[in-house]
């Protein structure tokens, strides 16, 4: 069995690594008003031109141009940031991780190349994986490749956990190989939307490992 596990919101909490990145850009002047407008327009630009992806750097500048400022100490203390961010990592999550080998273990998450491997080096996850993958395309079909680059694709049982439902849709041709967990943390961003794509779902990381362990079993 191989399992591959999205980062933000499954075993990271990213809307309390959000709220304190969000007060160090403040600390420099900037209201919650301008800060948000600058990472909303990160988000705008996604749309409009692939590669544009959220990251610091990009957020420091959207907001020169609201005011310029000397940036230098501003990436200091970012950089500071990101390097002890083992603080928000779930509970749950280092237990369900050393529950299984680290070459069954992948990372697979969606983001600015750069900022991710950060956030993951500074969580201090990354020692759990025989794989760290960062995508910014369909999340099924990489894990599909990489199963075939591999050679476990058609062989071993895979699993993807993911909170995003659109993230677990899964493309006609691979709908077999793959097998879906939709993690619906309570405090997660899509805990109150649907998800058409799941094959299982779980609460936390214990409900999850509980899940594998009986799907094991069978």
């Amino acid at each position: 069995m191989k399992i591959f596990l999205d980062f933000d919101d499954v075993l990271f909490d990213t809307y309390r690594f959000k709220q304190k990145l969000w007060a160090i850009f403040m600390s420099c002047g900037f209201s919650r008003k301008e800060t948000e407008k600058a990472a909303e327009d990160i988000s705008s630009e996604c749309f409009k031109e692939k590669g544009k992806i959220y990251s610091p750097l990009g957020h420091i500048r959207n907001l020169k141009k609201i005011r310029n400022f000397d940036d230098r100490n501003l990436k200091k203390e970012i950089d500071g940031f990101l390097a002890k961010l083992s603080g928000f990592v779930f509970a749950d999550c280092r237990k369900f991780l050393e529950s299984f080998p680290k070459n069954d273990l992948y990372l697979i998450s969606y983001g600015h190349g750069n900022f991710q491997r950060k956030k993951i080096r500074g969580s201090g996850l990354f020692k759990y994986f025989k794989k760290i993958i960062i995508i910014d395309g369909n999340k099924v079909r990489k894990v599909a490749e990489t199963a075939k680059k591999e050679g476990f694709l058609g062989q071993k049982k895979i699993i993807l956990i993911d909170d995003r439902p659109e993230n677990l849709k899964k493309p006609r041709e691979i709908k077999k190989q793959v097998i879906t967990l939709w993690l619906r943390r309570p405090e997660g961003r899509y805990s109150n939307s649907s998800c058409f794509y799941r094959g299982w779902e779980a609460r936390n990381l214990k409900e999850a490992l509980e899940i594998i362990k009986r799907e094991k079993m069978k």
